[in-house]
């Protein structure tokens, strides 16, 4: 019962896959600063390209130290935006619809406004495929990293509570993390 649980965070949960992959020194360093430029959704949040010149790092390096990042768990964790995050989970689940893909590859806004007839009608198919791949696409997790606290947050426990009681202001003390004394004679 007095055991803490301990949680980790999405940063340690891909460092610790990280652990597993046969990385150079070279792409273990990258991999570690990739994964430090994670949004708490899992979603890389700078340009690989800028990345590479900040750190004097290959793109080729870098971009296969991505896809590899990108294979982790969760399926979508380290995708750019979401139709990569999408794509991602496809692969992973080995979904080969190609107007599945078609759809996240060029007519999210149009699914998210529900305009399923534009969609059908751009990509040459009946309404009722599309509302079939939405229905597969909704399944998916647009954002990966939901599911793993960042960090703990802090609360202040106060020492003292101030009430009203019957009227009257009481100042009472809060016992809760007081240790319980006994005095044995």
């Amino acid at each position: 019962e007095n055991m803490l649980a301990t949680s980790s965070n999405l940063r340690d949960h891909l460092l610790e896959q990280a652990t597993e992959v046969n990385f150079s020194e070279e792409e273990k360093g990258v991999a570690k600063k990739l994964i430090g430029n994670l949004s708490a959704k899992g979603y890389l949040e700078i340009d690989l390209q800028q990345f590479c010149v900040d750190e004097e790092a290959d793109f080729d390096l870098a971009e296969g130290v991505l896809d590899t990042l990108q294979r982790f768990d969760p399926a979508g964790v380290c995708a750019r935006n979401l139709s990569e995050c999408l794509l991602i989970q496809l692969r992973e689940k080995q979904i080969n619809d190609p107007v599945v893909r078609r759809i996240v590859e060029n007519h999210l806004e149009d699914l998210a406004t529900k305009n399923y007839s534009k969609i059908a009608r751009v990509l040459k198919v009946n309404v009722s495929r599309i509302i079939e791949a939405a229905a597969l696409l909704v399944r998916l997790n647009p954002t990966p990293g939901d599911s793993f606290e960042d960090e703990a947050v802090p609360y202040i426990v106060p020492d003292i509570y101030v009430f009203m009681a019957s009227g009257k202001w009481v100042v009472a003390l809060n016992e809760d993390g007081l240790p319980n004394l006994f005095l044995v004679t």
